[in-house]
Formats: structure tokens, sequence, C-alpha cells
């Protein structure tokens, strides 16, 4: 099972399932993997790469690797949710990445709260073409929750005990879900975004664009990022980076 979800996510997840997920009652093991490998449309030149600061709170900042890119980007003032909104996008034109960053240094969390589905397709579909300074940090995230929790304070009870009606599969009421694992990785660089996403369950040059006074958006304290496809409309990955 790891081999497969290690070859699926181009190394980038290994031993998703612990040995001690896997006993001699497991009948069943539910995999699904996701791989995401993009190239910014336009590159942010590792020349112009420098060492800054990124908040990760009011107190504490750290010295982090920042990227920087000035260029027509899409971007909205999301005033309701005291945030601002950048899309990045990918070659090809089919998929982006939506930087949702707070206008508070310290506004993540409720930020995080604040938004619903309804409000990130507003978000979405507000986004306006202008001349932006952008300065984005590299960053890797590497992830590992356990689904089962999150399942069962979502009302999924059943599933994981003796309750559970899974014979479907089986043919018989014999079978319940004991682990739902779930890794994530996601890094962003120069030349792109590279990102993964596996579960388990037990059982694309355009001219030069010269622009006056261009927006700057600066993303030097925690925020928020969409990857998203363009069409079909569905976002493919979500996150939060607090740390860098």
């Amino acid at each position: 099972y790891n081999a497969w979800v290690e070859e699926a996510t181009k190394s980038k997840i290994k031993n998703l399932l612990p040995s001690k997920c896997l006993d001699s009652n497991t009948r069943l093991v539910l995999i699904n993997a996701v791989y995401f490998k993009g190239l910014w449309n336009q590159q942010f030149s590792p020349a112009l790469t420098t060492l800054e600061e990124f908040h990760v709170s009011k107190e504490t900042a750290k010295q982090v690797h920042m990227m920087h890119k000035q260029s027509k980007f899409r971007l909205t003032e999301c005033s309701d949710l005291n945030a601002n909104a950048v899309e990045i996008p990918y070659k090809g034109g089919k998929t982006s990445m939506v930087i949702l960053l707070p206008t508070e240094m310290d506004g993540l969390e409720k930020l995080e709260t604040a938004l619903t589905p309804s409000k990130l397709s507003d978000i979405l579909n507000g986004l306006v073409s202008r001349a932006v300074k952008l300065s984005l940090p590299r960053f890797k995230i590497e992830h590992d929750v356990n689904l089962k929790n999150v399942l069962q304070a979502m009302g999924v009870q059943d599933l994981f005990s003796s309750e559970a009606d899974l014979s479907c599969i089986s043919g018989k009421k014999d079978l319940v879900v004991s682990a739902a694992l779930h890794k994530a990785f996601v890094e962003v660089n120069e030349e792109g975004t590279e990102a993964a996403a596996a579960t388990a369950m037990g059982i694309y040059l355009k001219k030069r664009v010269i622009m006056k006074s261009p927006i700057p958006f600066v993303v030097d304290h925690p925020f928020m990022f969409f990857i998203r496809s363009h069409d079909p409309d569905v976002i493919l990955f979500a996150g939060s980076v607090r740390d860098i």
C-alpha cells in the first residue's frame, strides 16, 4: 500500500500507513492519492529572492526566502473578511493558486472561522486584473491528520463502531473502519508548486508589460492558500501557512 502511494505521489508521501494500522484483522484498505505539479505562468526570478522577515506572530518574526514578481495579477479586497486575495496562474491557464492574506498580522484564525464556501466563491468571482508587486515566501508543508476524529466530529459515528453496515462491500455486516489517515505535501518555490495528498481508510511567455504604481501585495504573515482548477471550477488543495 505504501509503495503505491509513494509512486502515485512521486515520492512526496511515504509511509502513509504505519505498520501498527495493519494486523491479522485487517480485511480491506481503501486508499486515495492525488499529485499536482504546476509551473508558474510567469516564474519568479531566483536572483530577486531575498531574506526577509515573516511574522509568525506579533511578537515573533523569522528570516525566510521571499520571492518577488512585478506583473499583472488578479486580486480583490475582501473587506467583510478583513483580508485581500491574489491569484497566481500556472502554465496552461487551467489552474492557479489563490493567496488569501488577512489584513491583520494575527488575523488568520478569525479568517479561517469566518470563511464559508459562499464567501470563497465571491472572492474567486471578484478577482480583477491589476498591476501588482508581489512578495511571496517559499514554503513547504507536510501534514498528517487522523480523519477518524474529524469525521466523528462531523457526525460520522456508526462507520467506526459495531453499528457499521458495509455489507455492500463484503456481503456481511462484519466490517468496521478502524482508521482514516490523511497526509498532505505542498511546496511552493520560484518555479511553481508541487503538491500531493493521500488518504487511506483501514478497511503556461507574454510581452513585457510596463506598469505604473503597482499595488504591493506582501505575504509576510500567516495566510491561507488554495490551488484551484478552472475547468471544472473546483478547489484541488487548500491550507493555511502559520510558520515557515
